[in-house]
């Protein structure tokens, strides 16, 4: 085999070896390839290594401009044709270098899920679906939603919806959004009551 090119850019290193192109980075123990040179099969096989390695961590770079969690990055790196090796060692180099965060993603999508009035149920479902750990997703649900119910979130959103009592409906959507079941039942109670007092005072005016 016989190295055709070197191109050196600022984070890269391009090497063209019988027409396939390998990208190395600036700090590989590579750097003084030259053009013209002869290598056997073994150090291919390292050059090689060392390219799927740094392709895959550029992959996982451009997915992570979008928050996401370590398993949903490790996945898109299989899906994209790495081997669970080199997944693998990716995944090392980003948690090294800190570019992922299950406890920080975790958090910042359960208070979004509360921001939007949603609650511990499907934040939870959420979670557990976008690949974060049982411990992690425990953790973080309990600092989010805490011991409250929610209550007065599910009380105003029935209010914003519903101009009238339908008990079956109104629990659908609360259950839909990942209210506890005690926390739902004593709102329809509220909202019940809330609806009974507002036909009362347009009664009396």
């Amino acid at each position: 085999m016989k190295i055709t090119s070197v191109k050196f850019y600022e984070e890269s290193v391009r090497v063209l070896i019988n027409n396939e192109q390998l990208i190395l980075p600036v700090e590989s123990r590579f750097i003084s390839l030259k053009a013209d040179c002869e290598i056997d099969e073994e150090f291919y096989a390292e050059l090689k290594t060392e390219s799927d390695n740094y392709s895959a961590y550029l992959v996982a770079l451009r997915y992570l401009r979008n928050i996401h969690s370590a398993e949903e990055v490790r996945r898109n790196l299989i899906k994209k044709g790495f081997s669970k090796k080199t997944a693998q060692i990716v995944m090392k180099k980003l948690e090294e270098r800190k570019y992922i965060n299950d406890y920080d993603f975790a958090f910042r999508l359960a208070e979004n899920l509360k921001k939007r009035s949603y609650g511990s149920v499907f934040a939870e479902s959420k979670l557990r679906q976008r690949g974060v750990d049982s411990i992690t997703v425990k953790n973080t649900v309990k600092e989010i939603f805490g011991t409250e119910t929610c209550e007065e979130a599910m009380l105003n959103l029935l209010k914003k919806k519903y101009k009238s009592f339908d008990r079956a409906k109104c629990g659908r959507f609360l259950f839909s959004r990942g209210f506890q079941p005690d926390a739902v039942y004593r709102t329809l109670k509220q909202f019940e009551n809330y609806l009974k007092e507002e036909y009362n005072e347009s009664q009396r005016s």
